[in-house]
């Protein structure tokens, strides 16, 4: 099984792998891969994702609020499927500041829909096997 080894963010060699014009916020506009991060097993690719938002958003009603994330996550490529094993939420852009939350999850893959930012970065992934 493929696992996931602490990356920084000031060691990673992040790639952009997608990004939106619509201005929108709430939306990330800027998705980014760490080429170091890659690893391969089969047809399973992990690869550490950094998200950046246009603006700084609200944390629940924590008070506290996040400008970037970064989250773990696994591709099988044969079947076109990605999930997400752990996202961190970090205070400033290009996941710098504070640890503001960090989620470990269920790993549970889903079917990348075609046209999705999830279909950009299983494409990235997977082509650099």
């Amino acid at each position: 099984m493929l696992c996931f080894v602490s990356v920084s963010a000031f060691s990673a060699d992040w790639r952009l792998v997608t990004s939106s014009t619509q201005g929108d916020a709430i939306f990330v506009e800027m998705v980014f891969v760490d080429a170091k991060s890659i690893k391969t097993e089969a047809s399973l690719v992990s690869a550490l994702v950094l998200g950046e938002y246009g603006r700084f958003l609200p944390l629940g009603e924590s008070g506290r609020s996040f400008r970037s994330f970064t989250a773990a996550f696994l591709f099988d490529c044969r079947k076109r499927k990605a999930g997400v094993t752990q996202i961190t939420s970090f205070s400033e852009s290009m996941a710098g500041g504070e640890v503001v939350n960090r989620n470990f999850l269920k790993f549970e893959p889903v079917v990348v829909r075609s046209g999705s930012m999830d279909e950009a970065l299983l494409n990235f992934a997977c082509s650099s096997r």
